[in-house]
């Protein structure tokens, strides 16, 4: 919930399963997996590094207790939001090699529900909403690179950059 999103600044819940239980879904481990992320959490904050908590966040404490840490810390607080369809979520957690059991799944979709409408007004810097992505072809993408902006074409003619153009 804290981020800029460099690859690294990621402190993940699955994985601090993997180091304090038998494997990253060993859920009997989790008090001590999230002792130890906030642990982390707090140690990279001390150091004003940028991190990243990769969670649900479905619970409000764990919300509530990761922006006082952030504000301890004096840095911003951001949440991005991944609101995906329930019926998308349940066909990704189809093809899981380790489902989430369908109880479980259906209870977080009802949970993010209920939370999603006061997200914003929670004391979060921003709250971010992901966009979806549309992956195109290689070639494409390489040719977008390639192409001169807008402030270049315009330096090349001789002319100003319309005000709101990409530069």
């Amino acid at each position: 919930m804290i981020a800029d999103g460099h690859a690294g600044d990621r402190a993940q819940g699955d994985h601090e399963h993997d180091r304090r239980g038998e494997g990253e879904h060993d859920q009997s481990a989790s008090r001590d997996a999230f002792d130890l992320l906030d642990r982390i959490v707090a140690a990279r904050l001390r150091r004003r590094l940028t991190t990243v908590i990769d969670s649900t966040g479905l619970d409000r404490p764990s919300r509530d207790r990761w922006r006082a840490m952030a504000s301890a810390a004096a840095v911003p607080c951001v949440a991005v939001v991944l609101d995906t369809p329930a019926p998308l979520c349940r066909r990704r957690n189809a093809v899981r090699d380790r489902p989430v059991p369908a109880r479980v799944l259906a209870q977080q979709v009802a949970e993010f529900a209920a939370l999603r409408p006061g997200l914003d007004d929670e004391g979060f810097d921003e709250v971010i909403v992901a966009e979806p992505v549309r992956v195109v072809a290689p070639s494409v993408a390489a040719a977008a690179r390639a192409a001169p902006t807008v402030s270049e074409a315009a330096s090349e003619a001789g002319g100003p950059v319309a005000p709101g153009l990409r530069g």
